[in-house]
């Protein structure tokens, strides 16, 4: 018997040693109970290939301290909102929940997903501070779970969030990924109260099938290019126009050049040096004024 004293003894000490996790509680908790310090930014994306700017993506860092005395699991709940100090940036919403283990005395930084709910106002940077803010309530928080749920971390949820925050349009919701766009453009139409027929009927002579990623915000200088895929019933003159954020014109990029029925693709580069820096729009209409689509373009 006395030569199983040692084993039982160093296998109780193993389990003695593991270390344990207290049970969980979402970040804004354990924040308001004073068991951790945060800091909130703007991601710094200069060594990617990506813009130091970004307003989707894991486009936001988190910086959080331990300081409860005992180990966290700390839970980040997507739909919360990050409220920046600077009111020219975008207000992001969080898009993606996680789960973060931290030891007690310990700091973890970490890149959470986000997306910008608030489309006229600046991209986030690494000197951009935020606060964390209040959870969304309604349509807009079930549709920020959607997007968790399904992982769908790109411009086709992004467009989804903005019908809902900035009233955009619907067609704006566009993918590659047919189930994803079907998906996000069914949560939205059900949530605006918007019916397959009205749908179809709002732009009847024409439908936008596809728009290149990336085309309608570009940050930096150089130049500016994109394209459009989309459907007409019968030939039509279309131009394409860019605004300032005062209405009046900065580019004509096309002006009454005729596309045919059926399915066409357009394709634009607008190149640019010392261009004043704000908001853009550009508006594709036709010859009888119809906007047919009004995306915002910035300059930073």
């Amino acid at each position: 018997m006395k030569k199983l004293i040692f084993p039982l003894l160093t296998i109780a000490f193993c389990f003695y040693a593991y270390t344990s996790f207290s049970d969980t509680i979402t970040l804004n908790q354990a924040l308001q109970n004073k068991m951790i310090n945060i800091s909130i930014n703007g991601a710094d994306n200069s060594t990617s290939d990506n813009n130091k700017c970004s307003y989707n993506g894991d486009c936001i860092s988190i910086k959080i301290e331990n300081i409860s005395g005992k180990n966290l699991k700390v839970f980040l709940d997507a739909g919360r909102f990050l409220q920046p100090e600077d009111t020219n940036i975008q207000r992001m919403i969080i898009t993606k929940e996680q789960m973060i283990s931290i030891e007690k005395g310990f700091k973890r930084n970490i890149r959470i997903y986000a997306m910008c709910s608030q489309m006229k106002n600046g991209a986030p940077s690494p000197a951009t501070v935020f606060l964390l803010g209040k959870k969304a309530d309604g349509k807009l928080l079930e549709l920020c779970q959607l997007i968790s749920k399904n992982n769908f971390q790109d411009y086709t949820a992004q467009s989804a969030i903005w019908t809902l925050t900035d009233n955009n349009d619907i067609y704006d919701i566009y993918s590659d990924n047919k189930d994803e766009s079907a998906l996000l453009k069914s949560f939205v139409r059900k949530a605006k109260g918007i019916s397959e027929e009205s749908e179809q009927n709002n732009n009847s002579a024409f439908k936008l099938d596809r728009e290149a990623p990336g085309t309608f915000v570009k940050y930096g200088t150089g130049s500016v290019t994109g394209s459009f895929e989309f459907t007409l019933k019968t030939d039509t003159p279309l131009s394409l126009t860019l605004y300032n954020d005062k209405g009046e014109i900065s580019h004509k990029c096309a002006q009454n050049y005729i596309f045919h029925d059926g399915h066409n693709t357009l394709t634009y580069e607008f190149t640019y040096k010392n261009f004043p820096v704000g908001n853009y729009y550009l508006k594709m209409t036709d010859d009888k004024g119809t906007v047919l689509l009004n995306k915002l373009l910035t300059f930073k």
